[in-house]
C-alpha cells in the first residue's frame, strides 16, 4: 500500500537557500595550488577566506597539505577539518 510508505524528506537547504550536498572523496575537490578566486568561491568559501588563501599561496609559494590553512589567518583547526573533501593539495 503506497500510502503507508513515509513521505520523502525535504531536502536539506544552505544559509541562502541552495542546496547542501555532502561532500563525497569522489568529488572534484578544489586544489589549493591551482584553483582561481571563483573557484575557491564555489568551494563554500567566502570572500575573505579565498582572498587569504590566494595570498599565502602568493606570498609563501604554495601549500604542501591542507593542514597548512593552520598558517593562514582564520583559519582555526574546525574550519579546516569542515573544508575536508572539498579542498585537496
Amino acid at each position: 500500500d503506497p500510502s503507508s510508505e513515509d513521505p520523502p524528506l525535504p531536502e536539506r537547504r544552505g544559509l541562502f537557500g541552495g542546496s547542501t550536498p555532502t561532500p563525497s572523496p569522489d568529488s572534484d575537490a578544489v586544489n589549493l595550488n591551482s584553483a582561481t578566486f571563483e573557484e575557491l568561491r564555489e568551494a563554500g568559501l567566502s570572500v575573505t577566506q579565498a582572498t587569504r588563501i590566494l595570498a599565502y599561496r602568493e606570498r609563501f609559494g604554495g601549500y604542501s597539505s591542507v593542514e597548512d590553512l593552520e598558517k593562514v589567518p582564520g583559519f582555526p583547526a574546525d574550519l579546516i577539518e569542515s573544508l575536508r573533501g572539498r579542498i585537496t593539495i
